[in-house]
């Protein structure tokens, strides 16, 4: 599979909208991936700042809605500037009553776990640093 690590930042206290794309694995492998490929998806953040990384309270095995999250064709506008061929992944995590990037300063990873149709679950991350 081609997925990869995504580095970004953030505003410490608020929250970033992850763009990607994520690509199919197997026998198709490197095709966008769409909402009939996926059954679930949840996301974990954690502070990796220290060598023992910590849980970031309220955003542990969260449940994303794939309707919501996967694109069944190619999505291009204004946030996504690195090609033509566009993402078809978009989530940004809920802000809520704990933020998910809470202070500044600090080294976090957002990691995407997706339950494929078929075959065994993969997970995207996204390396954050908060200012």
């Amino acid at each position: 599979m081609g997925n990869a690590m995504l580095h970004d930042t953030v505003v410490h206290g608020g929250t970033r909208t992850v763009l990607a794309r994520v690509m199919t694995w197997g026998a198709e492998a490197d095709v966008p991936i769409v909402q009939a490929d996926i059954t679930a998806i949840t996301y974990s953040i954690w502070d990796a700042t220290e060598a023992e990384w910590s849980e970031v309270a309220g955003h542990q095995d969260q449940p994303v809605t794939v309707a919501d999250a996967v694109f069944n064709t190619p999505q291009v506008d204004s946030r996504w500037t690195k090609d033509a061929t566009g993402y078809n992944f978009r989530h940004t995590p809920p802000v809520g009553a704990t933020p998910p990037f809470p202070e500044p300063d600090r080294d976090y990873r957002l990691y995407y776990t997706f339950t494929p149709a078929d075959g065994e679950p993969f997970v995207v991350g996204v390396g954050m640093r908060s200012i």
